[in-house]
């Protein structure tokens, strides 16, 4: 392995041909791209820097794909599931899988790429059972599984701890009450109130349009009047 502007490359030479991959953030995901490369011109017997990983062997086009694919969708690589949204947002890391007869699911929004990571792995445990394929099998065993759901709620009381708002959507300015609502790729600004409940109807009146049957209202029993 070797670091190049910044980021790290994997470098192989075998039989007299060199294969590479890079692009990669951090050291030990060059290492693991290493190690798929000597899967797959090597064999499974050569040695390894991870032996005990269970790494698809991969060819240098495979990677360099998925280092392209990545970088188009912010997706983290270093753990699988993680995608980044972006600078100045106080929970940047995202968590997102897709299950077999269960599709797509929302493991909440975090402060930081580990934390996405490893609620990543409570969702596949939840979802998948022991046999999953987690970020940190080594924490198998600490790691509690949970829904969608559950890590959702876990995100917002997170998210609510930094704000003086007992509703979603609402946060405490200036001694008034200012409504917000993501989609579309951004943050809708929904105006300031005096009275917080009326930011959390106006909140929930934008989130039924915008999103459906599927919005999180703050006052789903009024669902029907909106």
């Amino acid at each position: 392995m070797s670091a190049d502007k910044g980021r790290w490359c994997a470098r192989l030479l075998h039989e007299g041909r060199l294969y590479k991959a890079f692009g990669y953030a951090t050291e030990r995901e060059a290492a693991i791209a290493w190690d798929r490369l000597v899967l797959k011109y090597v064999g499974m017997n050569a040695a390894r820097n991870f032996p005990s990983l269970p790494l698809a062997p991969a060819t240098e086009e495979q990677l360099r794909a998925e280092v392209r694919a990545a970088r188009k969708t912010n997706a983290s690589l270093k753990y699988r599931g993680v995608y980044f949204e972006g600078p100045g947002r106080r929970r940047p890391w995202r968590g997102l899988i897709r299950v077999p007869n269960v599709g797509k699911v929302r493991c909440g929004s975090w402060k930081t790429e580990r934390e996405a990571a490893i609620a990543v792995d409570r969702a596949l445990l939840y979802y998948l059972g022991p046999s999953a394929e987690l970020n940190f099998p080594a924490l198998q065993s600490r790691i509690v599984p949970a829904s969608s759901e559950q890590l959702s709620a876990e995100t917002t009381r997170a998210y609510k701890q930094t704000t003086s708002s007992q509703f979603r959507g609402v946060t405490a300015s200036k001694g008034q009450w200012v409504a917000m609502i993501y989609a579309q790729g951004r943050h809708w600004y929904l105006g300031h109130f005096s009275c917080e409940e009326e930011a959390a109807l106006v909140y929930d009146k934008h989130a039924a349009r915008l999103h459906g049957a599927k919005a999180k209202l703050n006052f789903p029993s009024d669902r029907s009047r909106r």
